[in-house]
């Protein structure tokens, strides 16, 4: 099996034939080449004798902050892979609702065109403007979510003002997109009693 797109089994199907090899009784044989994940990790500058990898970014807003939320303590740089398509949204993202630490990002790594971004999610974002986006990215970042601060806050000055708690998880979840499990927590932890 040959993949021109990095090392096969890693975010493709490729366990699949894999799997049926195996199953077949056919001896399987590595053969090392280019992996975005360890390519990227050896030269971040960032710190990692362990690390998370995660496959591509989740697209929803609530599947991040999950995803987000579980690796968090471990306090490992996180590594995933982003299409050209959705990486400014994912920088959005990261820029507006977690509080990135340190970041770098790279595609095409080891080939003619590779690119490696260093800097804040503000810098970065800056410097994509001057290249094109094209191809499939690689991303390591360390973070701290700032949601619990927030929503904690947003939730007690909703009380204080006299909504309810329904009213409180739509203002939270519907509106302003905050994980409706996160908002209904800081809820229970902020209800006063009756």
């Amino acid at each position: 099996m040959v993949s021109d797109a990095g090392t096969p089994n890693i975010c493709d199907p490729g366990a699949y034939l894999i799997k049926e090899v195996i199953q077949n009784n056919y001896r399987v044989i590595p053969v090392p080449g280019p992996s975005a994940i360890a390519t990227l990790v050896s030269i971040s500058g960032i710190l990692a004798n362990s690390f998370s990898f995660s496959g591509f970014f989740p697209k929803s807003k609530t599947e991040a902050f999950k995803l987000l939320e579980t690796l968090e303590p471990s306090n490992y740089p996180v590594v995933f892979y982003e299409t050209a398509k959705r990486l400014l949204s994912t920088l959005d993202f990261l820029e507006k609702e977690i509080d990135v630490t340190t970041i770098c990002l790279a595609k095409e790594m080891t080939k003619k065109f590779e690119t490696y971004l260093y800097g804040t999610v503000p810098e970065i974002k800056k410097q994509l403007t001057t290249i094109q986006i094209k191809g499939e990215w690689c991303i390591i970042f360390t973070y701290k979510l700032k949601i619990q601060k927030s929503v904690s806050s947003l939730v007690q000055s909703l009380f204080n003002e006299g909504l309810t708690t329904h009213q409180i998880l739509f203002v939270a979840h519907k509106i302003l997109k905050h994980p409706k499990n996160e908002v209904y927590k800081h809820v229970l932890l902020n209800k006063q009693p009756d």
